[in-house]
């Protein structure tokens, strides 16, 4: 047994509470090392020096090296202690407790066991279910839809260029608020039930990420009024909003800057930002920005104190003022978590159900032990998707691996939260990535991508476009604006988009079921794993995936894996989505795969 491989920590990926007298544990170790785990527990201050409840650990899943065990073990007075008994398959027995790995199995009351001294209220994950169950839109304003046809210039005097028209950095459309309000019940009809809208306030340039009046809506947007409708109507439709909040920068504009660069050393607000000489520079940029030396966009120093009340009271005021549903925090990683945790009391102070989503690129585990956020934008998972689809650089093997590997980064909760997407307003479109293939294999491939995206652990977001053959390559190109020509709308493309998010909202295993591994196939390029709820009416779907173009037969027994029960179910197995137009038949002792198909197949 590789001993250096196993590990149980107090990181909430591997000790968390699931509820106020119930405890999931986790255990790593080499991939294949044990033949079995189990967990001796009890009460800390139990009447023997030692506990002795046994409970078995399943194997959870797997990456490419390790295995997780799990278990979830009862404790009725929210206290624990624990330790773990490990048998190899030399039948080499271990015992691990906080002192390691021993030979001997730990007695008494100082026998080193692992403890949960009680569980309490902040011990729990507490985020929305709504937005488990949603399916989001993300929305570029500038570009989404313009409610008004007379609009030739915007406030500044910039002239609109046309809709439609490849954009440049510096292009305007005159896209606005109303005009999204005007497109909800498209959004209605599609089968969203959020919308994430990237930055609304004042700002000057098209994408308004660099703020110059945090209180005010832009002009070229519409007004507080406009914004109040928009939410509005968007409730009356079971639609919530969610706004993109930017605290790590601000705009050059923005009235504390504009201090700076008139008073210098004398401005009160010269802390505020991160200076690095006087007089301050905006050709020399001689402060700290977002990225690399954007001048436009200083960045702001939340450490201080006061910067953290503006910047705060600013957030907690639209949360009240329009009534929205949550924010999404643009470089969320640069702020110092100090903020982000007054942040969340702050906001959910006001509304208790609001959604609080941080823009991590990378391993956000940091951020989501459940006292900052509830979410983070996936981009791992659509880096993976895309490897497996887009490049095949990623086996099925390989993917399945990172799935599971990322979602053991997070507490189990947390990572059904997860915003899965496959494009932003800062990324090439999804369609961009096949533009080299003809129509038919472009659609084949979208369909195969977006199908795992909604069949995988999290809450899909689909971005505005992308459902009608939206295209761009990177920034700005992937901000062109939405297709309303029906003549120019893929209504193929678009009626897919609408069974497949249809099916996400009827099935609880989609929403919230388990992710586990069932059978691999890299040479025939076969994927298929299962989704597993059983908190809501034991519902068990089986995800089958070709990525070649032949069609491939799976045995019955090799789809036994299902979980407990799937063999004498398995004749009650019912197609419920496949991408081919003629669907294959689920036989009762083999399935058929088509080339390039996803069957999602259901256990009743």
């Amino acid at each position: 047994m590789q001993k250096s491989a196993v590990e149980h920590s107090y990181s909430v990926n591997f000790l968390a509470a699931v509820k106020k007298d119930e405890l999931l544990l986790r255990l790593r170790a080499a991939r294949g090392d044990l033949k079995g785990v189990k967990v001796i527990y009890g009460d800390r201050f139990g009447p023997k020096p030692d506990p002795e409840k046994v409970k078995k650990m399943s194997l959870a899943g797997s990456t490419e090296v390790h295995d997780y065990f799990s278990v979830r073990l009862q404790a009725s007075s929210g206290r624990l202690r624990y330790y773990f008994y490990l048998e190899d398959w030399n039948n080499t027995k271990f015992w691990y407790s906080e002192r390691g790995l021993t030979r001997e199995r730990p007695w008494g009351w100082s026998g080193g066991y692992f403890q949960f001294p009680k569980i309490k209220e902040e011990d729990l994950w507490q985020a929305p279910d709504w937005a488990r169950n949603a399916v989001f839109y993300q929305i570029f304003p500038e570009r989404f839809a313009r409610s008004s046809q007379d609009k030739k210039i915007t406030s500044r005097g910039i002239k609109l260029t046309s809709w439609g028209k490849k954009p440049d950095r510096h292009t305007f459309m005159g896209g606005d608020l109303q005009g999204i309000t005007e497109k909800l019940d498209y959004i209605k009809q599609l089968g969203i039930t959020a919308i994430y809208l990237t930055p609304i306030f004042q700002s000057p340039s098209n994408h308004k990420y660099n703020i110059s009046d945090y209180y005010q809506i832009d002009k070229d947007f519409g007004s507080k009024e406009d914004a109040r409708e928009l939410v509005r109507e968007s409730h009356r439709r079971d639609i919530k909003v969610v706004l993109d909040g930017v605290f790590n920068h601000c705009g050059t504009e923005f009235f504390a800057f504009q201090d700076v660069l008139r008073r210098g050393k004398n401005s009160r607000y010269r802390k505020w930002f991160y200076l690095e000489d006087f007089p301050v520079d905006t050709e020399e940029v001689n402060y700290q920005t977002f990225a690399r030396e954007t001048a436009s966009m200083p960045r702001l120093n939340l450490e201080n104190e006061e910067v953290q009340q503006y910047f705060l009271q600013a957030a907690e005021h639209w949360t009240e003022e329009l009534q929205i549903d949550g924010w999404r925090l643009d470089v969320a990683d640069e702020v110092p978590r100090a903020f982000w945790r007054k942040f969340r009391q702050r906001i959910k102070s006001v509304n208790p159900e609001a959604f609080i989503i941080g823009e991590v690129w990378y391993n956000a585990a940091p951020w989501m032990k459940g006292d900052q956020f509830d979410s983070i934008m996936n981009y791992h998972l659509m880096y993976d998707i895309l490897e497996l689809v887009e490049n095949k650089s990623l086996s099925p093997s390989s993917f399945s691996s990172r799935v599971q590997q990322n979602l053991f980064r997070y507490r189990p909760e947390a990572a059904k939260y997860l915003l899965n997407l496959l494009d932003s307003h800062d990324t090439p479109r999804l369609s961009w990535r096949f533009r080299e293939l003809d129509s038919s294999e472009m659609e084949k491939h979208i369909q195969l991508a977006v199908t795992l995206q909604f069949t995988l652990p999290g809450i899909p977001m689909v971005y505005y476009g992308d459902e009608v053959g939206l295209t761009g390559g990177q920034d700005p190109d992937c901000r062109r604006a939405m297709i309303w020509d029906k003549n120019r709308q893929n209504f193929k493309l678009k009626r897919f988009y609408q069974n497949l998010i249809d099916l996400y909202h009827n099935s609880p295993a989609l929403k919230s079921g388990d992710y586990s591994e069932i059978y691999l196939d890299d040479a025939s390029g076969i994927l298929i794993f299962s989704r597993n709820c059983q908190a809501e009416k034991n519902e068990r779907l089986i995800v089958a995936a070709n990525f070649s173009s032949t069609t491939y037969t799976v045995s019955r027994e090799k789809i036994m894996a299902a979980g407990e029960g799937a063999e004498s179910k398995f004749h009650k197995a019912e197609l419920i989505f496949s991408l081919s137009p003629a669907k294959s038949p689920v036989l009762q002792d083999k399935i058929s795969i088509p080339g390039k198909d996803v069957l999602i197949i259901k256990i009743n």
